[in-house]
């Protein structure tokens, strides 16, 4: 008893030092003034906390600076997470290089201790992937001395691959071999959107698995397209080919080959479940000095991550498989999530109906806690008015009605927020889904609605009582639908647990939920003919105020391409505009791009489908067509039959049309247009696509300025980049 009453006196004492001083000084009783803890001794030192390679890169999402000490690494010794993974003490951290393309890369492959200070530098030897898995540690390797494999991460032999999602779990940090004739180490459908768009891609957050074509254009930018000019370019590469086979478990060495993957899906046109590889051979009197090739997903290769094009990280729109478009993210998120419960995806937490006014800022810190998490302040009792004109999170008092932060004298009026767009607090165009919307896109457990296009992060809530579970089993997200019957001052919520069902939940309105945006009926006119088109240019961000309204104009297209990003157009006044992304002097041979780069040189972006009539047909929606669902981009028929009805045939006329056409100008990408290849033409006319396709060459829309040679529907190149305006499939 005694000395227990010591140990508590003690604890007390330390305590009362943290709290008082918010220093901790052991062995000393004066602390360094910038330490928050000193430890002071002439015979003793300090331990951090101990374990296995298993046991640390078990840890999930790791925080960026934790410190362990790894027993049987090699080498021993303090390893530090930068919040992705952990390198050892001695290594030195990751870096971006600029390459001769001005493309950015990482120095190294992922994994690799250095950046290569030689060829044959087995430091910079990195780990090797299976085809579209995270780095969960199934791509565990330590190399040795010549390139010897001397440490692995264990393997599972799963005779016919994992035959489901949900199974990815049981593997982490497992290297799966197979023993039948099938090419992936898994067998569901869900595989083929590994590594696309960011998803599972095990790169550094704004980096990602390069696709073949920009690998292609890294090598065409080289001295010699061989091992030499692989090393002597910016990227370090060094020659020593590395892999491991997914059927005999066997690493290889490889002299003559350097082998990396592309994040490309091949199996629709190599059917089987393979993956793009990038070879780079011996020397340039190699049959091919490099060639692209796909092989089976089961093997593993190194990975070198390139540096995203898109220069913001705004929130962007997605397709999902209902063919409604949401947001890429929860709102207040500042990323896309990367696995199911991914903090940093979180986003805010809203009161039923109240708009962005601050109530609902969370600063998270982990996934399962909110120690140290910043958040708006709380203030008891309820508001009177719809804009309470504070940003704090009103919580229950014990008096008022303890469902609800609003106090009307209406309850419709109450209920009205968020179901007729009041207090919406989605960007213009988007708002708080309905019941029925949400439970149509999520509709099973945590980890099957993470893993679809909406990549659904399992949020914690807060409570009406301002406290957030530390942990939770069970996630809920807001919807636009007020609750029946008798549940006043409640409001629906989609909940799907962390294993189990998507239901339906009446929440008190007081608590705070994550909110997924989906995108408003389209914003459509009437013509003069009688039909509907949408009332703006693809991308623009509102109705044309004037011809002139660069804020009207609108991305710009290359003909038969899909909204990837190429289109993406920065005008920053009415004569000026740039694009977001580079160019590129390689083909696409499919009928998607591999990259957001924009295709110049040829007369077509892209060598498949010739006349167009898969890409942007006329009379039916194409597989490329860039027009949100139920519309398509109009035939040259379409548009002649609003331009016979202009007041006059040029820019006055389409302007002062239902339409409001702008003078958005176009992007040169044709052989023909030489070192303007990808600049952004003067706007002063207005260039528009119709789906009349051709070979090498499309219709297009040409408004003139007043006084111009009015407007004609003349052939472009497809590879030229024109504005899209919609019109309603009939």
């Amino acid at each position: 008893m005694i000395r227990l009453k010591i140990i508590l006196t003690v604890l007390f004492l330390l305590a009362f030092n943290v709290i008082t001083f918010s220093q901790v000084g052991i062995g000393t009783d004066q602390p360094n003034a910038s330490a928050a803890i000193e430890l002071s001794s002439a015979t003793q030192g300090f331990i951090p906390p101990r374990m296995t390679r298993q046991q640390m890169i078990a840890i999930q999402y790791p925080a960026e600076g934790l410190i362990i000490y790894c027993t049987d690494c090699t080498p021993k010794g303090l390893y530090v997470s930068d919040g992705e993974g952990f390198y050892n003490s001695s290594d030195t951290p990751p870096a971006e290089v600029t390459s001769n393309t001005g493309r950015i890369w990482l120095d190294r492959d992922i994994g690799a201790r250095r950046a290569a200070t030689s060829e044959d530098d087995y430091l910079a030897l990195g780990h090797l992937f299976q085809w579209g898995r995270d780095a969960d540690g199934h791509e565990y390797v330590l190399w040795g001395e010549g390139g010897t494999a001397i440490e692995l991460s264990p393997s599972v032999s799963i005779p016919g691959g994992l035959s489901s999602i949900d199974d990815l779990s049981t593997v982490s940090g497992s290297f799966v071999s197979i023993s039948n004739v099938i090419n992936s180490w898994a067998d569901f459908p869900e595989q083929d959107l590994f590594w696309q768009n960011g998803f599972k891609d095990p790169c550094p957050e704004g980096f990602s698995v390069p696709s073949a074509s920009e690998w292609d254009e890294e090598i065409n930018s080289w001295s010699t397209k061989d091992r030499a000019g692989a090393f002597a370019s910016p990227l370090k590469i060094p020659y020593l080919g590395t892999s491991r086979t997914g059927i005999t478990d066997n690493v290889s060495l490889d002299n003559f080959q350097r082998i990396y993957w592309a994040k490309d899906n091949v199996s629709a046109i190599d059917p089987g479940q393979k993956g793009g590889l990038v070879i780079i051979n011996e020397d340039a009197s190699s049959t091919q000095a490099r060639e692209y090739t796909a092989v089976g997903r089961v093997f593993a290769f190194p990975v070198r991550c390139i540096k995203n094009q898109v220069q913001d990280n705004a929130p962007k729109p997605v397709y999902s498989s209902t063919g409604k478009i949401w947001l890429d993210r929860n709102l207040g998120a500042t990323r896309v999530a990367r696995y199911s419960r991914d903090y940093k995806a979180y986003g805010s937490l809203f009161q039923w109906g109240r708009d962005a006014d601050g109530h609902e800022v969370i600063n998270w810190i982990s996934s399962n806690s909110t120690d140290g998490a910043e958040q708006s302040r709380e203030r008891t009792g309820v508001s009177t008015t719809a804009t309470p004109g504070n940003s704090d999170f009103y919580v229950y008092d014990g008096v008022n009605p303890d469902s609800n932060w609003l106090s009307l004298s209406s309850q419709q009026d109450e209920d009205a927020l968020w179901k007729n767009g009041i207090n919406n607090p989605c960007p213009d165009h988007y708002r708080v889904p309905t019941q029925v919307e949400l439970l149509a896109e999520i509709t099973g457990n945590l980890e099957q609605n993470f893993n679809t296009v909406l990549r659904l992060p399992g949020v914690i809530s807060r409570d009406r009582n301002s406290t957030i579970p530390a942990f939770t089993i069970s996630y809920n997200y807001w919807t636009s639908t007020v609750a029946s019957g008798d549940a006043i001052d409640r409001a629906v919520s989609v909940v799907y647990p962390e294993d189990g069902v998507t239901f339906s939940s009446n929440s008190p309105r007081n608590t705070g939920h994550p909110v997924r945006c989906i995108y408003d009926e389209v914003p459509t006119v009437v013509s003069s003919t009688g039909r509907i088109w949408m009332d703006r240019d693809l991308g623009a961000s509102r109705v044309a105020q004037s011809a002139d309204d660069f804020q009207a104009y609108g991305s710009l297209f290359q003909w038969g391409r899909k909204a990837d990003a190429h289109e993406l157009i920065n005008y920053t006044d009415a004569i000026t505009g740039t694009a977001y992304n580079p160019t590129t002097t390689t083909q696409a041979t499919t009928a998607e791009a591999t990259n957001a780069s924009f295709v110049i040189g040829f007369d077509d972006w892209t060598t498949f489908d010739n006349d167009g009539s898969v890409l942007w047909p006329k009379d039916s929606k194409g597989v490329n067509d860039p027009c949100p669902t139920g519309f398509k981009v109009p035939s040259l028929a379409d548009w002649e039959a609003e331009i016979a009805l202009f007041s006059s045939s040029d820019m006055t006329g389409a302007f002062s049309s239902p339409l409001k056409l702008t003078q958005g100008g176009f992007r040169w990408g044709d052989q023909s247009s030489g070192g303007s290849g990808g600049n952004v033409v003067q706007p002063t006319s207005g260039f528009y696509w119709t789906a009349n396709g051709g070979v090498g060459s499309a219709s297009r829309v040409r408004i003139e300025a007043p006084g111009g040679n009015a407007i004609d529907t003349f052939g472009s190149p497809r590879a030229n980049g024109m504005s899209v305006r919609c019109i309603k499939e009939e």
